[in-house]
């Protein structure tokens, strides 16, 4: 153990603190080898996908080298897949986007000691009472002999396998789809990883057939309150007040979200869309997975317009952003430089009241105004 007062005495007492759920010694020859990890402290403060601008995030994840590999692998495991999306409902094509981004479709995994990542993370990281319950459940995984401690390996976060589980998810939510005895995610065959995220995804609500959503289009005298994750509407009802949805189902409910503000695209996204942000909270994600498995999908490239000329805000002045939002009565609800649900609130609030559009957007133009 690297040698780490402050995180050895943590050890000591969160060993002692669930030694009642588990076998004598079993926690102390667990954490024999377990270490304080720094750089995943600097990981976790820096995640791509909320600290670079969303269209810089999602021309990363779409490019024509992963999209070929997963039509290739659409094509390669197209039997495996249809039975699976028969069990559970979910597009092939979705649950191959997730595995392309997570993990370069098998080929980055990550090599950190689940363990050492988990542990740093509950003693020194923005969640500490949550990754105190993944490193729970990673010791229930291991205990239950379901993995060997030399393959127990992931990312800097914790997540293992083809897709990226946490352990409380492997738990939960893991498939023994090729029926060998063990619902093998660490295994070069990611079959069982694929099977996996097909029932996470419907525990968490997906519904069969129902697509995530579509690029829409504005009249110019809409009016952008009206884009908001927590209005839904019927198709039907969208267009009628002018947005072109370009949908055919018009009984279908979803919400509108611009992502890049007004200058930027927007898009029709329905529960399905918010499905796949259980899987990663972020916005950025989410269109991420939702746009590669389109294309994936063999859809045509959508012409997005992102407003590339947009300086994007680093997470510090975000920070100040939210605790000026909320000095002059728009509370944020904290200010960890995160864009969330309670941070646009907040700008649309204030936008509303200043007279601006009211698209929610975390400018540059914004945090000026603000400062003045």
């Amino acid at each position: 153990m690297e040698s780490n007062q402050g995180f050895e005495d943590w050890v000591v007492r969160f060993s002692a603190d669930i030694a009642h759920l588990f076998p004598d010694n079993f926690i102390k020859q667990a954490f024999f080898e377990v270490e304080f990890l720094p750089d995943v402290v600097q990981k976790d403060n820096n995640q791509a996908e909320n600290n670079l601008a969303i269209w810089t995030y999602v021309n990363r994840i779409c490019t024509l080298e992963r999209v070929k590999q997963g039509r290739d692998y659409l094509a390669f495991f197209k039997q495996d897949l249809n039975s699976i999306e028969s069990s559970y409902g979910v597009s092939p094509a979705v649950v191959i986007a997730i595995w392309g981004i997570e993990t370069s479709y098998g080929q980055t995994r990550g090599d950190y000691k689940i363990l050492s990542t988990l542990a740093t993370l509950a003693f020194d990281g923005r969640r500490q009472d949550f990754f105190e319950s993944e490193l729970t459940a990673a010791l229930t995984i291991l205990q239950s002999k379901l993995v060997k401690m030399e393959k127990f390996l992931g990312s800097w976060a914790g997540a293992m396998g083809h897709t990226q589980f946490m352990p409380s998810s492997y738990l939960n939510h893991a498939v023994d789809y090729d029926r060998d005895g063990i619902a093998d995610i660490w295994s070069e065959n990611p079959i069982d990883a694929l099977a996996s995220t097909s029932a996470y995804l419907k525990k968490n609500g997906w519904l069969r057939a129902v697509p995530w959503g579509k690029q829409v289009f504005f009249n110019d005298s809409l009016d952008y309150a009206l884009a908001e994750p927590r209005i839904k509407n019927k198709v039907s009802k969208w267009e009628k007040i002018g947005i072109n949805c370009g949908i055919q189902n018009k009984g279908l409910i979803g919400s509108i979200i611009i992502p890049s503000g007004a200058a930027g695209p927007k898009f029709l996204t329905t529960k399905n869309f918010d499905v796949i942000k259980t899987y990663n909270r972020s916005t950025a994600y989410a269109l991420g997975v939702a746009l590669l498995s389109d294309l994936i999908d063999g859809q045509e490239p959508p012409n997005l317009s992102w407003p590339g000329h947009e300086y994007t805000l680093t997470r510090s002045e975000i920070s100040e952003l939210q605790q000026l939002l909320t000095d002059r009565g728009c509370d944020t609800r904290g200010n960890d430089g995160l864009i969330g649900p309670n941070t646009e609130i907040a700008i649309r609030k204030f936008q509303h009241e200043n007279n601006m559009t009211k698209d929610g957007f975390h400018s540059i133009l914004l945090l000026n105004i603000l400062r003045a």
